[in-house]
Parts: C-alpha cells; structure tokens; sequence
C-alpha cells in the first residue's frame, strides 16, 4: 500500500517537467491534473480517471467534479494528499502537498515545481482530496526529524501538522 511519503518521492520525480496544456506523459508534457493522475497511476489507484477536456481556464466545475469522482473528500490534509485551488472565483489548479509546501504544474514557471505553501497559496485551497484505496493516518508517526513547517506554527508536537480547508 503506497504512504504519503511514496506519493510525494513520485510527484517530486515529476519536477522540472515542461508544463503543456492537458500533458500527460512525465518526463515530457504534464499540466496540474496531469501530474494528480500521472501519481494516481504509478501508486495504484488510478481507477477510471477519463480524460476530461477542459481548456486552460477549467470551469469551476470541471476539475472539482473530476476531484468529486476519484477521491475522497477530506477535512483535514497532509503530505500526498491532493489540493484544489482557486486563484480566481472558481477551482482550476491541482497539487500535491509536500513536507515543503506543494508540487504542481505551474503555467508561469513552465514546468512542475515544488514550492513552499506561503499565504497566498494558502489562500487558494478550497479543497482537499485523498486518493481512494489508501489508509493514510490522519497523524503520521513522529520522525526523528522534523520536517519543514510553513504557515502558521501548530501545537508544538513533532511530526507534520495538518491542515484544515475553512
């Protein structure tokens, strides 16, 4: 059964991919649903994600509906959990969260980063997923180090702090 850890080492495998509208082939061609879908079927648990065609300004309904379909809803999110943003009114961008922040396929740098989850993405999440078929801890076990933290400091435990969707 895949962890977290697997989810995140994949989509990290995926940085620096050129960014391409709809890509599907890592390596060579992803955008932001293309890198959910690409780690979705490298651990497993693809189950019928269809191409969906949408253009580079998805509908609010488009990528939430694909979300809605796949995964499971979840109030509370960590690292290889799937996030739907919004940068305008309605959701149109995916990524993964990391122990850094996130890795998605990002139009204006051109290619999959991986980056911290500052304020302003933070203020993008409407929405967290899991994928389906894997029982991931609310709570992972404590390491012997602590990963990086951003955002606000939680509680003073070790280990890392999940995130709620307001």
């Amino acid at each position: 059964m895949p962890t977290p850890e697997d989810i995140v080492a994949i989509a990290r495998g995926y940085v620096g991919t050129p960014f391409r509208h709809q890509g599907r082939i890592p390596g060579l061609a992803l955008d932001c649903a293309g890198v959910v879908v690409c780690v979705a079927k490298a651990v497993g648990v693809d189950g019928d994600f269809k191409e969906v065609p949408y253009g580079k300004h998805p509908h609010g309904s488009t990528l939430q509906g694909l979300c809605d379909a796949h995964m499971d809803r979840i109030s509370m999110y960590g690292p290889g959990d799937v996030l739907l943003m919004a940068s305008e009114a309605e959701p149109q961008h995916l990524a993964i969260a990391s122990d850094i922040g996130i890795i998605h396929s990002y139009a204006k740098a051109r290619q999959v980063v991986e980056h911290a989850l500052d304020a302003v993405w933070c203020s993008r999440i409407c929405g967290a997923y899991r994928f389906r078929g894997l029982d991931i801890a609310i709570e992972p076990e404590p390491t012997k180090r602590e990963p990086k933290r951003y955002g606000r400091p939680e509680g003073g435990g070790t280990g890392w702090p999940e995130r709620g969707i307001s």
